[in-house]
């Protein structure tokens, strides 16, 4: 196969994994926390899926992926990290740590609707796994800065 067709085959399952992400029809989980930020009505059992996670932004009638990441097994913290701010033994994550919960819980409090979509597929390899996360979160990026021109992506590295 050549890198041509490669490019064409990631840019095309980035192209409905960013569309599904910010879909009504497609199945979305709201985020949101209780008064004491904790994380209302996440099922456990979506922390050990494997494959590429979106989180989306909507205010009225606009709505865009504000970070695309990945989760690489059963065993990767990735995904909770980001929810609920945690480690798995319940932990607070350390200060020194970036983790997008602080921007979910302050694009809630801006007045934004926050969604996690999940494209899980159990085939993905690092490496194909890897390829459709970059491909993703540079399309998702592109729109998400069309759609809301005052906000940052989430995604600061690809890669």
């Amino acid at each position: 196969m050549t890198v041509t067709k490669i490019n064409e085959l990631s840019n095309a399952l980035a192209r409905t994994i960013v569309l599904n992400a910010t879909s009504k029809k497609a199945k979305r989980y709201l985020i949101n926390y209780n008064i004491k930020g904790k994380l209302l009505d996440i099922p456990n059992a979506l922390f050990t899926f494997r494959g590429i996670y979106c989180i989306s932004l909507t205010k009225g009638k606009k709505s865009a992926v504000a970070y695309i990441g990945k989760s690489e097994d059963e065993t990767d913290e990735r995904l909770r990290h980001h929810l609920t701010g945690k480690n798995k033994n319940g932990t607070d994550l350390a200060a020194s740590v970036r983790h997008k919960n602080k921007k979910i819980k302050e694009a809630i409090s801006k007045g934004y609707i926050v969604h996690l979509y999940l494209y899980p597929n159990a085939d993905f390899e690092k490496a194909s796994l890897s390829c459709i996360e970059i491909a993703s979160s540079l399309l998702a990026g592109d729109k998400f800065i069309k759609t809301f021109r005052d906000e940052e992506h989430w995604n600061e590295r690809n890669g």
